[in-house]
């Protein structure tokens, strides 16, 4: 038999890794909160490159890193990113919403080492998943919240209530909702009815005052959220007491429920209310002793009636020169006690006529209007309080109204023919006069909203505080609660009677004047006092001007 031949065989390495690489994440992205305070949101990826049933792979090559936006494509570092080609991506600044639910990925490349000769030197090839992409990594990015309106610093007088206002907002209004909170020198606020603080949960603080002196106060803002609580602190004011001082609140109010205010200072100097304090938008004005009860003199001027004016031929636009003058208005000093919280209305002011002076809902005062002047002949002076108008002047003047006697006005009056009909929707038991006669008002107003609650006419609206109700029943929110009784929406003010063929109109009154017939004046408005306030002075004319005022000072 021939020998058998023996090969010595041994086992040869290549220099290449076999099986591999492929790259899988040992570490994915994961979702990330941003910080509530730092704004820093990190995301961490790593990547491994293995070698499946070679366990003598040396694995000498290298895993490069690239952070990517789903939607705007691979970061670079700049002011707000650090990282991005690293296994660590920083992101800072992430205040707000807008980077909220942003998606990031990871991409992993793995490179090749160099390929090397037989022996201990091995090299790796490409991998063959290589670039790996991680699944995408959710950014959440909790809102700020921020004050949109601070509070400010208030006075009160002793006894009296201030209001505090802060609201804040969300940057991300799909979270919420904020709660709030107040403090009074640090100390926390509780709602109670004495001393009376409420809102102490809610954008509006309304705090009474107790001392003389000056405290802080602050509101703080927040939201619970997964992450945390998101929270920010308003500035801090002061709340400074002092004693009742004498201060006037008054309020205007329009038909189309705009409101305006101004509070007049009588410790300073005496305090006018004509057209000018509020703006000649607001026919109804509401005025109120605001911290105590005050001793006034109210000094009143219902307006001159108009004059007649003869324009030039050539040009009707053009005045040439006063024909003649309307009427003067009436004028009256009287004083009175200003009970503090209690309603005085108003009416005559912002359109320049007869003026009304109403406690609660009852008329206690009307100074009488001057008549307009016709082409004839000039307008009747108007009378103050308890005095009768003035004749106007001409062949077929009108008469003066004549004053009703204090205290006897009823619940019905007439409108005065000044008006047209399609303009009046008459109450039960009122009328309207036949041109050119004029009318007479009634005791109190009438508005309906209060009525239909079983509110007597006369009555104050509630046994307690109360803000201004408009006349289509909106209640005015940012009005005062004070003892109110004036029923808006119907009283007979407009009394004057039309003018007839160029003549004058009359002016309006407790009892209006007769308007002139074929160019003669109008007859001036008569006055009147239900005798609750003591009459000190008391004219026939006496106002020039066609703006109606009053001045209150003090006594």
């Amino acid at each position: 038999m021939s020998p058998v031949a023996f090969h010595n065989f041994r086992t040869i390495q290549t220099s290449l890794d076999l099986n591999g690489p492929v790259l899988s994440f040992s570490e994915p992205p994961e979702a990330v909160t941003a910080g509530l305070v730092s704004g820093i949101a990190t995301f961490v990826g790593v990547a491994t490159a293995t070698f499946p049933g070679n366990t003598d792979a040396t694995n000498s090559g290298t895993i490069s890193y690239q952070w990517y936006d789903s939607v705007t494509g691979a970061l670079s570092d700049g002011d707000n990113v650090t990282g991005s080609a690293t296994t660590t991506l920083t992101l800072s600044n992430l205040f707000g919403s807008a980077n909220n639910n942003r998606e990031f990925y990871l991409e992993a490349t793995y490179n090749a080492s160099a390929y090397g000769s037989v022996g201990a030197a091995k090299s790796t090839g490409n991998a063959i998943n290589s670039p790996l992409n991680s699944d995408n990594a959710v950014l959440t990015v909790y809102p700020t919240i921020s004050f949109t309106t601070q509070p400010t610093s208030q006075t009160a007088a002793v006894d009296e209530n201030a209001e505090f206002i802060g609201i804040a907002a969300l940057s991300d209004d799909t979270y919420g909702p904020i709660t709030q909170e107040w403090t009074r020198d640090g100390v926390q606020l509780v709602d109670q009815t004495d001393p009376v603080i409420s809102g102490t949960g809610a954008t509006t603080l309304v705090i009474e005052q107790t001392s003389v002196g000056v405290s802080t106060i602050q509101t703080i803002a927040y939201v619970d959220t997964a992450g945390g609580r998101i929270s920010t602190e308003s500035t801090v004011v002061d709340f400074t007491g002092v004693n009742p001082r004498n201060r006037l609140k008054v309020e205007g109010f329009s038909p189309d429920n705009r409101y305006a205010e101004a509070v007049l200072d009588l410790d300073t100097a005496p305090q006018t209310i004509n057209e000018d304090t509020l703006g000649s938008d607001y026919s109804l004005i509401s005025f109120h002793a605001l911290e105590k009860s005050m001793n006034v003199r109210i000094t009143m001027a219902a307006s001159a009636g108009g004059n007649s004016v003869v324009y030039s031929p050539t040009d009707s636009t053009l005045p040439l020169y006063t024909a003649y003058n309307g009427g003067q208005g009436g004028t009256s000093v009287i004083t009175t006690t200003l009970e503090e919280d209690v309603e005085y209305t108003l009416i005559g002011i912002a359109n320049n006529s007869s003026i009304f002076l109403y406690r609660g809902s009852n008329l206690i005062l009307v100074i009488g209007q001057g008549g307009n002047a016709g082409t004839a002949g000039a307008g009747g002076d108007g009378g103050g309080a308890n005095v009768d108008g003035a004749a106007g002047e001409g062949r077929q003047a009108g008469p003066g109204g004549v004053a009703p006697t204090a205290g006897t006005l009823s619940l019905n009056g007439t409108f005065g023919s000044i008006l047209n009909s399609s303009e009046i929707t008459l109450q039960i038991g009122d009328t309207r006069a036949e041109i050119p006669l004029p009318g007479r008002t009634i005791s109190c107003s009438k508005g309906t909203y209060w009525i239909d609650q079983g509110i007597a006419a006369c009555s104050n609206n509630s046994a307690s505080g109360v803000k201004f109700v408009n006349v289509d029943g909106t209640v005015m929110d940012q009005s005062d609660s004070i003892i109110r009784g004036f029923k808006s929406g119907y009283t007979i003010s407009n009394t004057a009677g039309i003018g007839v063929n160029l003549g004058g109109n009359g002016g309006n009154g407790a009892v209006g004047g007769t308007g002139g017939v074929s160019g003669s004046g109008g007859g001036g408005g008569a006055g009147y006092t239900d005798g609750s306030v003591t009459i000190v002075e008391t004219n026939l004319g006496g106002n020039e001007n066609v703006q109606s005022s009053i001045t209150i000072e003090l006594v």
